[in-house]
């Protein structure tokens, strides 16, 4: 959107078929939704791959040969060689981290897991079964998070839906010209943008609420909330708020022109 104001002075005409867009960042956050669900898939595939080590040591002869196996590949190497053949070929992943395999299994498994794996001489049942758990945890987190990214596409679908509502209402009203309005037109004109701009404010608090209730996310590391993990390289890294801002300004500049009349009446 892009709306022009002129301080001080009649503001130029709201180019209204720029509506609300947010189809950008419903394409960003289904791509990231179709990536989300690639690592939730090979993680509960790597759980499985784990089981399949737990079930190959239940008897002696399967044992024998899976410490013949170990003498030539330790733990931690048949560990990271399955981590990497099952998660880190994603593409995405690929592209996204510059890490090794163990510096990524610690940051997703768990440096007290990974030590373990290293420093054990036999992958134990007990030790087996948390590289499980852990792998099932990494899957359980990923559908967490994505159902959250589902919920961010409806709100930018209600907000995007919102918004556009008032940008009607104001495309009905901004082609009249206020210096020709006598009082009583100003103070209607007045009455319904400051209700427009009341609307911008309540959605604004509404959308400041869902931030702030929003749980924070362990995918989310250090990029803090959603719309900065998302949306960091678009126009606004909360593009719902910078939309509202964007026309709180305008109607504002409306506002204050039309008070600026008034006075010299």
């Amino acid at each position: 959107m892009n709306y022009e104001i002129v301080t001080g002075a009649e503001p130029q005409q709201m180019n209204c078929e720029e509506i609300v867009n947010f189809e950008t960042e419903k394409e960003i956050v289904k791509q990231e939704i179709e990536e989300i669900t690639k690592e939730e898939e090979a993680f509960i595939s790597l759980s499985k791959e784990f089981e399949d080590l737990n079930s190959s040591i239940t008897s002696t002869q399967t044992n024998i040969c899976m410490k013949q196996q170990q003498q030539e590949k330790p733990n931690i190497t048949l560990i990271r060689e399955l981590y990497s053949e099952k998660i880190l070929q994603l593409s995405h992943l690929t592209e996204a981290y510059n890490e090794s395999p163990q510096q990524h299994m610690v940051e997703e498994l768990g440096k007290g897991l990974v030590i373990a794996v290293k420093e054990s001489s036999d992958l134990y049942p007990k030790l087996k079964q948390a590289l499980i758990n852990s792998a099932i945890s990494s899957a359980e987190a990923r559908s967490s998070f994505k159902e959250k990214l589902k919920l961010e596409i409806s709100k930018l679908n209600e907000f995007e839906d919102k918004l556009n509502k008032i940008c009607v209402e104001l495309d009905s009203i901004k082609d009249t010209k206020l210096e020709d309005k006598d009082f009583n037109g100003l103070r209607y004109s007045h009455a319904r943008f400051s209700e427009l701009l009341t609307e911008c404010e309540e959605l604004s608090l509404k959308r400041q609420q869902q931030i702030r209730r929003r749980n924070s996310d362990s995918h989310l590391k250090s990029n803090g909330q959603i719309e900065t993990y998302l949306f960091s390289e678009c126009e606004y890294s909360y593009p719902i708020l910078g939309s509202i801002a964007e026309i709180s300004d305008f109607i504002e500049n409306r506002i204050q022109v039309i008070e600026n009349l008034v006075t010299k009446l």
